[in-house]
């Protein structure tokens, strides 16, 4: 059955170092900021993360917005192997995936049905204050920095806006899934880059029996480091959000 996780922090890994992260104490690691007009996003790069505890991360983050921080956050980092259910996740699409495989399985406030996270696979958290009108245009917005990053890597991708996802000939190379709460979004984006598919085999994807998966190492023939993506994803994913914050509503 999924876990329900809490927690007050996230720990974060890079290779054998790992930082321990606490909001209230202030984040030591990897960080860049970015300003517009409507306002400044600080950007995480936290390594590999225990997902119950980047998931404690994001709930400080959301708390904190909801308090009037008006500083926008994007988490980007790498889990531990777990399976997640969206809030439209029935538990038979695990297929008792969690048991066979030993990974463990959490239920969340995000839309979508079930999914894998696991190494070699980008993840975004995006902690965004959103105007009511916006919600759709925030989920293109994701939909448009992952087929740009595609892009920059030779990898033709479109957005699927009605299958909410990013699709290439192959399959199915990432997964949009977020949570609104008083107009913060939280959770966000899984960008499929050198991770193992084969989970994904034995779990009924997105509510969607046979569903194809890819990566980019498929596309391309070749695992990109994550070193190659996360940087572009980062720059890309700042550009679109300088755009997105100066054409909302104020």
């Amino acid at each position: 059955m999924p876990n329900n996780p809490s927690g007050e922090y996230a720990e974060g890994a890079e290779g054998s170092k790992r930082v321990w992260i606490n909001v209230d104490a202030g984040w030591r690691g990897e960080t860049k900021s970015t300003d517009s007009v409507g306002g400044q996003l600080a950007v995480w790069m936290l390594g590999r993360v225990p997902y119950e505890h980047a998931l404690a991360l994001q709930e400080q983050l959301v708390a904190r917005k909801l308090s009037g921080d008006a500083t926008d956050y994007l988490l980007v980092l790498e889990h531990d192997p777990v399976f997640t259910l969206g809030r439209g996740a029935s538990d038979n699409d695990l297929c008792g995936a969690d048991r066979k495989l030993g990974i463990p399985a959490f239920r969340v406030g995000r839309g979508g049905g079930v999914t894998y996270h696991g190494p070699g696979q980008l993840v975004a958290y995006p902690i965004v204050r959103l105007r009511r009108p916006s919600v759709r245009a925030y989920v293109e917005l994701l939909l448009d920095v992952v087929v740009e990053v595609c892009a920059r890597f030779g990898v033709r991708a479109w957005a699927d806006r009605e299958q909410i996802g990013v699709w290439t000939e192959r399959g199915k190379i990432a997964s949009v899934g977020v949570g609104i709460r008083r107009w913060v979004a939280f959770h966000g984006v899984a960008l499929n880059v050198r991770n193992s598919l084969d989970p994904f085999q034995q779990i009924v994807v997105c509510r969607t029996p046979g569903l194809a998966v890819t990566s980019l190492a498929l596309e391309l023939q070749r695992a990109p480091e994550m070193s190659e993506v996360v940087p572009c994803f980062v720059e890309v994913f700042s550009v679109y959000w300088r755009k997105f914050m100066e054409a909302r509503p104020k």
